[in-house]
This record gives C-alpha cells, sequence and structure tokens, in this order.
C-alpha cells in the first residue's frame, strides 16, 4: 500500500489486480466467465486482504459492465 501511495503522490496511473482483470476483459482478451471466475478466485484464493464491502463493489462494478466477449 505503502508503494500505491508513492506512486500515486507521484503521479502514476496505479492498477490493482481487479483492474487489470477488467481492463482485460474490456479489451476481448478474456471471456465474462474467465472474468467472473479469476475475480471469484481473487477473492477467495488469494493472500491479499480484501474487505467484503470491496468484493460487493467489484461485483456491482463488473455486473454493470456491457458484453464485450
Amino acid at each position: 500500500m505503502a508503494l500505491r501511495r508513492e506512486l500515486e503522490f507521484r503521479g502514476a496511473l496505479v492498477i490493482g489486480s481487479v483492474g487489470l482483470l477488467v481492463r482485460a476483459y474490456n479489451k476481448a482478451l478474456m471471456a465474462r466467465e474467465d472474468l467472473d471466475h479469476a475475480i471469484d478466485a481473487l477473492f477467495d484464493e488469494s493472500t491479499l486482504h480484501l474487505s467484503l464491502a470491496f468484493r460487493g463493489y467489484v461485483r456491482k462494478l463488473i455486473n454493470d459492465l456491457g458484453k464485450v466477449c
């Protein structure tokens, strides 16, 4: 988190795991089913500390995405 804050302070665009997955889906690099599976794995199997509130936010974001592939 400290690295993210420092990079943002320096004006860098920081994209996390969820952002990378959503970007890949939006660029038609992964299917919706793969996106859903990857997001579930990120929250269920990752060592990242992701809150239930963030999971709900991500699920809403993904549900609001248009169909790309």
